[in-house]
């Protein structure tokens, strides 16, 4: 892979944003080029202008990606039809309602960050 879209709400100063930020420059630093899409509404609590880092909002050049990472809860995966669409997406529950799992059987990949959260979802019919 040497390019890749991400959407997440990196303009936040959410668990999301920080994840966001966090693999968009780690995925950078390993030569991967990176479009960055922010996902607005996500938190009234945005990083202030002194937090902000204007790199991020430079990534903003379509590098002709095939695969689009979300970095979002499973209702704001906005699909993009022309690419491989994978959620990052973080529950720390034993059960995932319903709703989300039919929506990321829409997605092409499901990634989670704890052994925990993969069996919540494997427990609650995500195959």
């Amino acid at each position: 892979m040497k390019a890749l879209t991400v959407r997440g709400p990196f303009l936040t100063q959410s668990g999301y944003g920080q994840h966001t930020r966090a693999f968009v420059a780690e995925l950078h630093r390993q030569g991967i080029a990176i479009e960055l899409e922010d996902l607005p509404g996500w938190s009234p609590v945005l990083l202030t202008p002194e937090q902000r880092n204007p790199w991020y909002e430079s990534l903003t050049a379509p590098v002709g990606a095939e695969i689009l990472l979300h970095f979002s809860m499973p209702q704001q995966v906005q699909l993009d039809p022309g690419k491989l669409n994978v959620n990052f997406t973080m529950f720390e529950a034993s059960r995932v309602q319903p709703e989300w799992i039919r929506r990321n059987q829409m997605h092409d990949l499901l990634i989670v960050p704890t052994e925990s959260s993969r069996r919540a979802w494997e427990d609650s019919g995500m195959p």
